[in-house]
């Protein structure tokens, strides 16, 4: 089947399997767009294991690229696409995919760690992390020498802390804290509130964080003026809005409505879907193997190429 363009910034992805699991192009919906995406240098990856599969998005073949150890717990990818973060049983792992550089870095508090972000410029690591009273923690990792922990924020421990997004500028994170969205203020040392809502992530111009509804509907808040974008309908959502690099796109899953419409009591085909951020048009749709929703999934930018070693094909 041919294959077909997609994108992504930072998100957690799935190391529990082992065995490669790419995308599969479905259809254009919006021609041009579609094949400006195909120029973009940006691909689909996912990780399993040791394994990074990346599809381009130009309709070459897949490029299956080792790792050099396992992850534990996660890995993901930075907003640039060009890093891989990884847990690691006594602290965390830097891949740079352009140098296959691996920088790794001791920390007790990576063993609690459940969700991280790195910074645009790649010298400081957000973390969430499980408290003595299995409340939430933000941690903050400056990695720019030896790395120093700082602990800025404790998350009440009747709210549920899950994921965290850098802004652009390494001044605030955007953390969800019990269905609630949050902007953390770092020089300001404060929380203030967005909203209800789940998995926020930020942009790469810093102009959007995208997140889901309680209700599973996509959302597009705008920084500045504050004011939210519910421009697709009652859609659901599987998980997370992704940007790409460039900030021009995003994807999410969804399950097929057609096999909803078949068989509405089991789990069903999923679709990665592509949107443009400036008119929230779909661009492009692909579907996923064995039903995986977008967390298993991020944008990875080629240019310049990935330098990790190929992995043997069997």
């Amino acid at each position: 089947m041919k294959r077909f363009p997609l994108l992504m910034s930072l998100f957690v992805l799935s190391v529990a399997g082992t065995s490669c699991s790419s995308v599969s192009y479905l259809k254009n919906v919006d021609e041009e767009l579609s094949q400006e995406l195909a120029k973009s240098g940006s691909a689909i990856a996912w990780i399993g294991g040791s394994r990074i599969t990346v599809t381009s998005l130009n309709g070459s073949p897949d490029v299956v690229y080792c790792l050099r150890e396992i992850p534990f717990g996660f890995a993901l990818l930075s907003h640039d696409g060009r890093k891989i973060v990884e847990r690691r049983m006594f602290g965390i792992s830097v891949y740079d995919l352009a140098t296959d550089n691996l920088e790794s870095f001791h920390m007790s508090v990576a063993s609690s760690c459940y969700w991280a972000d790195l910074s645009k410029d790649g010298k400081v690591l957000a973390l969430l992390t499980t408290g003595l009273e299995r409340s939430g923690q933000l941690t903050i990792v400056d990695l720019s020498g030896r790395p120093t922990v700082s602990a800025v924020l404790k998350i009440s421990s009747a709210a549920t802390a899950n994921t965290l997004a850098w802004s652009p500028d390494g001044k605030s994170i955007v953390y969800e804290a019990g269905g609630s969205i949050e902007i953390y203020s770092l020089p300001l040392k404060r929380s203030r509130t967005i909203g209800p809502g789940l998995h926020p992530s930020w942009s790469g111009d810093g102009a959007w964080i995208g997140y889901q509804s309680i209700e599973g509907e996509p959302i597009l808040y705008h920084v500045i003026d504050g004011k939210e974008m519910r421009l697709l309908g009652k859609r659901k959502i599987l998980w997370s809005l992704h940007f790409s690099p460039d900030s021009r796109y995003f994807f999410f899953s969804e399950r097929s409505l057609s096999t909803l419409l078949r068989s509405p009591g089991r789990l069903s085909e999923v679709s990665l879907v592509i949107c443009d951020v400036a008119g929230f048009r779909e661009v492009a749709r692909f579907t996923t193997p064995g039903g995986l929703d977008d967390t298993f999934y991020g944008w990875v930018c080629l240019n310049p190429p990935i330098q990790l070693p190929k992995c043997p094909t069997k």
